[in-house]
């Protein structure tokens, strides 16, 4: 795709927008662009996690949750964790100054240093479990979905990565992310009436769904980084507006049980 100089200033245009809202409303008015560095992990203790059901210990039929960073959640059904589902995480979290300010100069890249603290701080996630992950389910193309996943895929070498088009085509540079492990759901994901679309068995405990669904604006009405990624990318995306949204999808999981209900 050829880019015109409309297309390299609009991401400037939509930040001083924004840069502009924030001043006239002054900065007290945008307390929320002071993000920082978030504050350390403090894991449940193992003796005392918290408990939905009856069943106690004995329970096969449950499922452990796992909150990884911003967005991203570990499925684990106990009578099966061999084949697991992950939604991406974001550790590296860039704030909203560096994202106004710096990243259009200097790109924003995966903090790998964060990343290996915050695993380290959750044993939930552990090594063992990643590498059970089989799909890695994405609602879009956005950098908070997909900026921490690269350097997180060679400790999950079963798993296959499900989202958009869009979604396939930007991992495509990924060292070891083939086609077969870059799959588009647009022609399965549900539409609404006209279509609701097929499940995805993942493994005998783990069906999932997606569904066209809608991305609310990042900014009053501004989307960052709108549009797709209709070829395969050569490299990742320098700045966040490399990482374009493509068509959003929101996923049903289902956990069943030996019936498969």
């Amino acid at each position: 795709m050829v880019e015109t100089w409309t297309m390299r200033i609009r991401p400037l245009l939509r930040i001083g927008t924004i840069v502009a809202l924030c001043l006239t409303s002054g900065i007290s008015g945008c307390r929320w662009v002071t993000t920082g560095e978030p504050q350390p992990l403090h894991p449940t203790r193992a003796d005392s996690p918290l408990r939905v059901g009856t069943c106690g210990h004995a329970c096969t039929d449950s499922v452990d949750i796992v909150a990884m960073g911003v967005s991203g959640f570990l499925v684990v059904p106990w009578r099966d964790t061999t084949r697991l589902v992950l939604t991406p995480p974001m550790f590296t979290n860039p704030s909203v100054w560096w994202l106004t300010f710096g990243d259009l100069l200097l790109g924003t890249h995966t903090d790998t240093a964060r990343i290996t603290r915050r695993l380290a701080a959750m044993s939930a996630a552990n090594a063992a479990r990643l590498s059970q992950v089989h799909a890695v389910l994405v609602g879009h193309g956005h950098y908070d979905h997909l900026i921490d996943l690269p350097p997180l895929l060679p400790l999950m070498p079963h798993a296959v990565v499900y989202g958009s088009e869009t979604v396939a085509n930007l991992l495509a540079p990924v060292a070891g992310l083939g086609p077969e492990r870059r799959v588009a759901i647009d022609s399965v994901a549900g539409t609404g009436t006209a279509f609701a679309g097929r499940s995805i068995a993942i493994g005998p405990s783990v069906r999932v769904h997606a569904m066209q669904w809608a991305h609310a604006p990042n900014f009053a009405s501004l989307t960052i980084a709108p549009g797709k990624q209709t070829t395969p990318r050569r490299t990742l995306p320098r700045t966040i507006h490399g990482w374009k949204m493509g068509t959003t999808y929101a996923w049903a999981i289902d956990v069943v049980d030996a019936n498969g209900a």
